[in-house]
Formats: structure tokens, C-alpha cells, sequence
């Protein structure tokens, strides 16, 4: 039986690990090169990407206070480095990571609290489920890669930097992209970062007109077999947190699939710049299908 603090650590790293290969795929020559890159500090994955600096999903500290204590010292920083960009950041807060000087530092800077996320994971097993008859594919070229790109930047409204980042990671072969089409047509799609024994599964989306038809479900159902083939030990996924005013179906087809809620986070966001969208919790979880 995993440890609170193991369990933790795996869904963290995931995260980290599948977008640390994101901001690497944003950082494309520009006009004047700017660094898009990881810095882990004291444990935690800083990711600073000034090429899409329209989302904070390119723009935040995940994994604070999962391996290591946070310090004054760990804080001062992560405020430096992202001053020096002049970029606004989101701080990912779990209960495994809250301290009080954690508490303190994010009271006195007055950093805004946003939407709540659903933290979650399983072990994999060896016999997934099938997907419900729904047909389920694997993209194999450049274009269907930015259909799907095309089809999470319109369900999550992100920037065009940041979708077309979701196209050229696509060079690394830990990244794979799934899709259900009707003829021409893309309905849904998803995406799985596979590293190391860990799949992390993300970007889950779902044309509005199609909603309600299992699709979603189907999506993670080939990501847990592709797992499971590819020898991963644990899934992890993160979703919007479920609650009374703001029920998250998209929680609940992970849950039918064997995931279980490990912990809710907490986005703390710095503000420096506006922002394409506000509600960082929103654009990362998964639609509906």
C-alpha cells in the first residue's frame, strides 16, 4: 500500500514531467529568444514559458512542498524567477505541501485563489476495460495532431501559441494523441504523457455536439491499455474538483474507470499581466464525452 506522500509525489511528477516536455516544445526560435524551461527547485517544477505567457497552464509551480519542506528561502526563489520575466504565476497548493510559511507568504503577497482540482489516480491494470464500442485511434501524422490541437484549444481557449505547442510536442515520442472521428469528422480526443512507469493522462476533449455519448470514457479506456502495454505501474489525471454548485462529469467517468480522488489542489495565481483566460483550473480540466 502506497504511502499519502508516495501517491502525492507520483501524481505530482507526472504533471510535472509531461509539461516540462510542453514548455520545451513552446520554446520554438522566436524574434528574440526567451527561455521556456523547467527549474526545479527545492523539489518542485517551475514552469516558465514567456512564449505563452496568455495561460498559466505554462506559467506555474507544480509540485511544492511534495518532496522537500517549503521554505522562505524556496519562495523568495520562485518570486525572483518569475520577476525577472515579468510573467503572472499559479501556484499549485496541496495539504501534503501547505505550511505556515507557506500560508504566510501566499496571505501577505495577497495571491488570488482560483478553482479547486481534482487529483487523481490508480494503479494499471493488465486488463482494462474495452471502450464501450466506441472506435478509439491513435494518430499517426503531423495534421491529425493539430486537428486535436485545434479541437483543445477550442474547447479550452487557450492561446494559438499554446495550442501549437500541443502540436510540436508530438516529436516526443512520450507523448501520444487519441481521437474518435466520424468519418471526417473529430469528436473527441485526448492526450497521455508515457515516462518512466507513469502515464498521465490530459487534455481530454469533446466536440459540444457530442457529448453525452461515452466518448470520453472510451478515450480513457485506451490510454489505461496503452498504459498497461507500455509496462506503466500508475495513472494519474487531473480533473475539475466536483462539487454542489458545479458537478464535474468528467471526474465521474474517471472514477467508472478505476481512478480514485487522492487530494483536491488549490491554484494560487500572481497576477502581473492579463490574462486570455482568467480561470487556469478551467482550461486544464477534462470536458466531457
Amino acid at each position: 500500500m502506497l504511502s499519502h506522500a508516495r501517491i502525492s509525489a507520483l501524481i505530482e511528477l507526472s504533471e510535472a514531467n509531461a509539461y516540462s516536455s510542453l514548455v520545451g516544445a513552446a520554446a520554438a526560435p522566436v524574434a528574440v529568444p526567451r527561455p521556456s524551461r523547467c527549474y526545479w527547485l527545492g523539489g518542485a517544477c517551475a514552469l516558465v514559458s514567456p512564449q505563452t505567457s496568455g495561460t498559466l497552464n505554462m506559467n506555474r509551480v507544480i509540485g511544492l512542498g511534495v518532496l522537500e519542506p517549503v521554505t522562505a528561502e524556496l519562495l523568495s526563489e520562485i518570486e525572483a524567477l518569475y520577476g525577472q520575466h515579468g510573467l503572472a504565476f499559479g501556484v499549485e497548493v496541496s495539504a501534503l505541501g501547505r505550511n505556515e510559511v507557506l500560508d504566510q507568504w501566499l496571505s501577505r503577497r495577497r495571491l488570488r485563489r482560483t478553482v479547486g482540482t481534482a487529483m487523481r489516480w490508480q494503479q494499471v491494470r493488465h486488463n482494462e476495460p474495452a471502450g464501450g464500442g466506441v472506435v478509439v485511434t491513435r494518430a499517426k501524422n503531423s495534421w491529425e495532431c493539430e486537428d486535436i490541437a485545434r479541437l483543445c484549444q477550442h474547447v479550452f481557449r487557450v492561446p494559438q501559441v499554446m495550442a501549437q505547442a500541443l502540436v510540436d510536442v508530438h516529436r516526443d515520442p512520450r507523448w501520444r494523441y487519441w481521437m474518435v472521428r466520424q468519418d471526417s469528422h473529430l469528436l473527441a480526443c485526448a492526450m497521455s504523457f508515457v515516462d518512466d512507469g507513469l502515464a498521465w493522462l490530459g487534455w481530454d476533449a469533446t466536440s459540444p455536439q457530442a457529448r453525452g455519448q461515452g466518448l470520453q470514457s472510451a478515450l480513457i479506456a485506451a490510454r489505461l491499455k496503452d498504459a498497461a502495454e507500455a509496462g506503466c505501474s500508475h495513472a494519474t489525471a487531473e480533473t475539475a474538483a466536483d462539487t454542489v454548485a458545479r458537478a464535474d462529469p468528467s471526474g465521474r467517468n474517471y472514477e467508472k474507470l478505476g481512478f480514485v480522488l487522492a487530494y483536491e489542489r488549490t491554484t494560487y495565481v500572481a497576477i502581473r499581466t492579463p490574462f486570455d483566460n482568467p480561470r487556469p483550473g478551467l482550461e486544464r480540466a477534462g470536458d466531457v464525452g
